[in-house]
């Protein structure tokens, strides 16, 4: 199966449901839709990957996938 990575990424509250989305866009459409248990757990990762991405941006990179 081929993957499809999002162009854009959109969080917001459900005005129905009061819970936390996560939007996945690409070509101005979306895609798919997140709706995670714990939103903080998912801001604690998004803050380590993108510590972790500066780190390695700063050294010789191999690439993407």
């Amino acid at each position: 199966m081929a993957v499809k990575r999002a162009e854009e990424i959109s969080i917001f509250l459900c005005e129905h449901c009061a819970s936390v989305h996560i939007g996945l866009f690409r070509n101005g459409k979306l895609f798919a839709e997140a709706i995670p248990n714990e939103p903080e757990e998912i801001l604690d990762e998004m803050r380590l990957a993108i510590v972790a991405s500066k780190v390695r941006k700063a050294s010789p990179s191999k690439g993407c996938h």
